[in-house]
């Protein structure tokens, strides 16, 4: 059965509510069933994979953190809790070169960037004399 805009709106209310109060376990149903209506929401999924996370099902958590990771590959959040439960199941090559990749593609972005110079008033000591970058 499909879900309305509604009725995902009322899971997604009642799963933030129990999640906010430490409710993992019964915020992760309503995330599941979230998942399962809109499975190429990247912040759902984030959101399921972070629930089972916190309920140490981490090999549950996997499959919606690394398909969070690949809706959301700018959100440092989605990222870091996919390397997180790599780590914790420990591959922490996979999780290593993830973050490579990451970097890498950082990196060629920014290489594309018109360098800026410092800001003004933004190099020298501060008030305590301490260097301020």
């Amino acid at each position: 059965m499909a879900l309305s805009d509604l009725q995902i709106q009322a899971l997604a209310r009642d799963a933030v509510q129990r999640a906010a109060a430490g409710d993992f376990a019964g915020a992760e149903p309503l995330l599941a069933q979230m998942a399962e209506a809109r499975p190429n929401s990247g912040q759902v999924l984030n959101l399921l994979g972070q629930a089972r996370l916190k309920l140490g099902r981490f090999a549950e958590a996997r499959e919606p953190l690394e398909r969070a990771a690949k809706f959301l590959p700018k959100d440092a959040a989605a990222q870091v809790n996919l390397a997180g439960c790599l780590t914790v199941l420990g591959e922490h090559e996979t999780a290593l070169d993830g973050a490579r990749a990451r970097g890498a593609a950082e990196a060629r972005r920014c290489r594309h960037r018109p360098q800026q110079g410092p800001r003004a008033g933004s190099a020298g000591p501060d008030r305590r004399g301490r260097a301020r970058l």
